[in-house]
């Protein structure tokens, strides 16, 4: 009995020691290497409205401000560039918190075209032949990726039967960051034919 009168009286104590949040911040990362679409979303918890706020990104550019109350009580602030904020809401009774979210950014997209055939150091294996190989080496971005080559082909990072001349090959990854990447498929000059009289 000594027991149970001991954990009913040890639950209110628990129950009343969880940690007070006043406001709640989240961050939603750039699309691109160099974008400015990163987000950040402030909402207010348990504080009481009205509530000011003020951002800024470390260390000191861009900053802003803004209020929370109770018809509207989540901020969003578009257009943001990567790297870490820091954000200060004080609700209507003096109560404030200081918040930290970080912006991520992928690595930059970047790739190389690399012609694979080779007949006697040529491309294409003779001036009006279609046998050319080519292979593209994509790195960085939010994969999957998806693989556009100027002579129709599509979703495979090795394009083949390719004639001479340039080829383009444009990629784009899943948050829509694109490059565009180039390369020349050389071939033999055209067979000579000479009658004698």
């Amino acid at each position: 009995m000594r027991k149970l009168f001991f954990s009913l009286f040890l639950l209110p104590v628990l129950a009343s020691a969880q940690p007070f949040r006043l406001a709640d911040l989240s961050a939603t990362d750039v699309s691109c290497a160099g974008s400015l679409d990163g987000a950040l979303q402030i909402g207010l918890i348990q504080g009481v409205p009205p509530a000011s706020f003020q951002w800024t990104r470390l260390p000191n550019t861009p900053s802003g401000s803004g209020t929370l109350n109770s018809s509207t009580p989540v901020a969003a602030i578009d257009d943001l560039p990567p790297g870490a904020y820091r954000v200060t809401v004080t609700d209507a009774t003096g109560h404030d918190t200081l918040l930290f979210a970080i912006i991520g950014e992928p690595f930059p997209l970047s790739g190389t075209l690399e012609v694979q055939s080779d007949y006697n150091q040529y491309a294409v294996s003779c001036a009006d032949g279609a046998d050319g190989l080519a292979k593209a080496n994509i790195q960085g971005g939010t994969p999957y990726y998806v693989y556009h080559w100027s002579g129709g082909q599509e979703n495979d990072p090795v394009a083949d039967s390719l004639p001479s001349g340039l080829i383009e090959l444009t990629v784009t990854d899943s948050r829509g960051c694109s490059i565009v990447l180039n390369a020349a498929l050389d071939a033999p000059p055209p067979l000579q034919s000479t009658v004698e009289a």
